[in-house]
């Protein structure tokens, strides 16, 4: 996606609609990410897996160690005062529905009734899927032991601002959704590479600063521009992840959907803790960056795309840098702690794997391969 400027024609410029280049990967992976049909809820191929490991093939080991991380924390903090209150952001519907089935079957095996009833789960897509009725609610819920609901009439991106410089602002997100009770919030592997960013170029000379904006016509002509007017989400982006360490001049893509994110996380659930699993940034190191390194100069990873249809402003997805994720969560939340693992350590942390049967459930799976899929696997864990 990044490239030179484009020369717009003066019949281009007579229909035209701005939009900062977030704004557009939204509308266009909202349309592809989440599909429904009529008999069956069923996950269209969102990516190539070349690119990105799936989470199901780790299974039963990543619900049990969830369901372990929920209860654990669940205990320390908001036992017996509060219930457990769970909430799945996706766009995963099918995966989501499986995991949480897993989780709640655990819960279900292994407390007593009252505890059980102490639980309570949310699904709630990334995207919009308004067009989901309530036979796909039942289809995907029936079997799932529990107190556990598909909201349909909304999605989490919904609740996002664009307009955050005004009075009520938050008073706005919250008006949209809130709970005052304490929430824990579970994303599976699938929102943080399907999040919406924007594009920025940097110049060292200037030490300046150019927004990526994309116009598209009534014929679906689409040109981009870079632009020294950097909108707000940009400007925040840029003051909490490059304030003391700019990149080297050239274009960088941030997160800044998943900032939006955080942000109303903070504000809509006041009391919340956090895990999200996804494909990190990996750094192999130059030895021009292990010199940079070595006299303190931390070399910067951001966001790498993965784009779907080469040339062309079509659906893409994004490896993120959990690094800078972690960084901006610690500033937005500066009274917690997060922390990103490798996945095979924070299933180290709950899982005993000399016990005959590390999962306490009767399961076909064979733990010595487990164990090795998990030791293998690319992925990482952002938690607070």
């Amino acid at each position: 996606m990044p490239g030179r400027f484009t020369i717009i024609s003066s019949s281009f410029r007579r229909s035209i609609h701005k939009v900062p280049l977030r704004s557009h990967i939204q509308s266009v992976n909202a349309k592809s990410i989440i599909k429904i049909n009529e008999n069956q809820f069923n996950k269209v191929s969102l990516y190539d897996y070349h690119f990105f490991e799936e989470l199901l093939p780790l299974e039963p080991v990543i619900s049990y160690s969830l369901s372990k991380w929920l209860w654990f924390n669940y205990q320390l903090k908001h036992f017996p005062s509060f219930d457990l209150n769970i909430i799945n952001v996706f766009t995963d519907l099918s995966q989501s529905v499986e995991m949480i089935h897993s989780i709640m079957k655990h819960f279900y095996t292994t407390l007593p009734r009252d505890l059980f009833q102490k639980i309570n789960i949310l699904l709630i897509p990334f995207y919009n899927c308004g067009h989901t009725k309530v036979t796909y609610q039942k289809v995907a819920v029936k079997n799932i032991p529990g107190n556990v609901q598909l909201l349909d009439n909304m999605s989490f991106c919904s609740i996002f601002d664009e307009r955050p410089n005004t009075d009520n602002w938050e008073s706005r997100l919250r008006s949209k959704l809130y709970m005052q009770e304490p929430t824990y919030f579970l994303l599976l592997n699938d929102i943080f590479k399907n999040s919406s960013h924007d594009l920025l170029r940097y110049s060292k000379d200037t030490d300046s600063w150019k927004q990526c904006f994309v116009m598209e016509n009534t014929q679906g002509q689409i040109h981009k521009s870079f632009e020294q007017d950097i909108d707000f989400w940009c400007a925040k982006y840029i003051e909490i992840a490059f304030k003391e360490n700019t990149p080297n001049s050239g274009e960088v893509y941030i997160p800044t959907q998943l900032l939006q994110f955080f942000h109303a996380m903070k504000v809509c659930f006041p009391d919340f803790k956090f895990l999200a699993i996804d494909t990190p940034q990996r750094w192999k190191p130059s030895l021009f960056n292990i010199l940079k390194v070595s006299t303190g100069q931390m070399p910067i990873q951001t966001s790498k795309i993965v784009q779907q249809m080469p040339n062309s402003y079509g659906r893409c997805t994004f490896i993120t840098e959990f690094m800078q994720l972690k960084a901006v969560c610690q500033k937005l939340n500066p009274g917690l702690i997060f922390e990103v693992q490798d996945l095979n350590e924070f299933v180290g942390d709950w899982i005993d794997y000399t016990k005959p049967n590390p999962y306490d459930t009767q399961s076909l799976h064979d733990p010595k391969q487990q164990v090795h899929l998990i030791n293998k696997s690319s992925l990482a864990v952002l938690h607070n």
